[in-house]
């Protein structure tokens, strides 16, 4: 079997690394608000940082899907307000390439159409440079409708 890069492949492919640059460009410029800290303290903590938290803050992450994966980028890079939110803008650029999933059913100009609004909008792209686990649960639910359907 020959595999093809076909048109759609690559404004997919174009699509994903807009989104990608939208997401990251000054990501770690702002600090981090009281709830993206308690992720990232979480975090850390996860990571075996020993870290004080505040007894408001408590030592629970909200989101263990966010606090596991952003704890191995810790081990892995050190840590810091930027790599504290990589993981969900990463999650967030990949959603971009969701719709691809729903092409049969949706027509391949729409699902491609989709994923541009994914790209540009405004809501995604704030969500994905937030320090939570939003972005990381709404494309594991999308994926999995998606790989459900195909």
């Amino acid at each position: 079997m020959k595999s093809r890069i076909t048109v759609e492949h690559a404004l997919y492919a174009g699509l994903f690394c807009l989104a990608l640059w939208l997401r990251f460009e000054s990501v770690g410029r702002a600090p981090l608000s009281d709830f993206e800290a308690r992720e990232a303290l979480a975090a850390l903590n996860v990571a075996g940082t020993p870290v004080k938290m505040v007894e408001a803050f408590g030592p629970t992450p909200i989101s263990p899907a966010y606090a596991s994966l952003t704890a191995l980028a810790f081990l892995l890079f050190g840590h810091g307000t930027a790599l504290a939110r990589t993981i969900p803008a990463l999650a967030g650029a990949l959603l971009v390439v969701a719709p691809y999933f729903f092409r049969r059913d949706l027509g391949r100009t729409v699902a491609v159409l989709m994923g541009g609004l994914i790209a540009v909008s405004p809501i995604f792209t704030a969500g994905s440079r937030t320090a939570s686990g939003g972005m990381l649960a709404a494309l594991s639910l999308i994926v999995t409708i998606g790989s459900y359907l195909a």
